[in-house]
């Protein structure tokens, strides 16, 4: 079975704007990720018949179009507020702990929040699960259409980090609610 480390990085790319071979990675993406198989290989099943400029298309529109389901986990969490600028910060300065070079995308971007969490030592990983991945991606989640494609790889991503870290999405009491990191 692959690690923890390669299944997370293997989706990670599916995260990025899709180019020649992306199909590929999505292929990839699927063999190694088997926590997330049977959503992978549905999306990879789905997206075939769209030429690349359609797949460009709709991952723009899903994506980047879209604030409610924008790949910026921190927007999901913060909003605009100065919280976010903090929280960029911190996501900058960690990705830079871990050899992990940014795209252009912010720092907060999904793709590079997957490499982190990747990277990680067990017990940070999973904090950073249960504080940040798992309530931004359930947060895209409701805003998605089902119908779209994009929904699967995202079901796919909360699949595999609830395989590796299921204490981040144990429900949290009223108490705890309001704690911040």
């Amino acid at each position: 079975m692959t690690s923890r480390c390669e299944q997370l990085e293997n989706v990670a790319v599916l995260f990025t704007y899709p180019q020649i071979g992306w199909s590929n990675a999505v292929d990839g993406a699927a063999i190694c990720a088997k926590p997330s198989q049977p959503a992978l290989l549905e999306f990879a099943r789905r997206i075939p018949s769209l030429p690349l400029s359609e797949l460009q298309e709709l991952y723009t529109s899903t994506f980047d179009l879209s604030p409610l389901c924008a790949l910026d986990l921190g927007w999901h969490l913060f909003g605009e507020d100065y919280e976010r600028g903090q929280f960029l910060a911190r996501i900058r300065r960690e990705l830079l702990a871990h050899d992990i070079r940014e795209s252009c995308e912010l720092p907060d971007h999904l793709s590079h929040a997957l490499l982190l969490l990747a990277r990680m030592e067990p017990a940070q990983a999973e904090e950073f699960a249960t504080a940040i991945i798992a309530p931004a991606l359930e947060r895209m989640l409701k805003c998605i259409p089902a119908d779209n494609p994009f929904n699967l790889l995202l079901m796919a991503v909360q699949q595999l980090v609830r395989f590796h870290f299921p204490a981040a999405f144990t429900p949290v009491s009223p108490i705890a609610e309001g704690v911040t990191l």
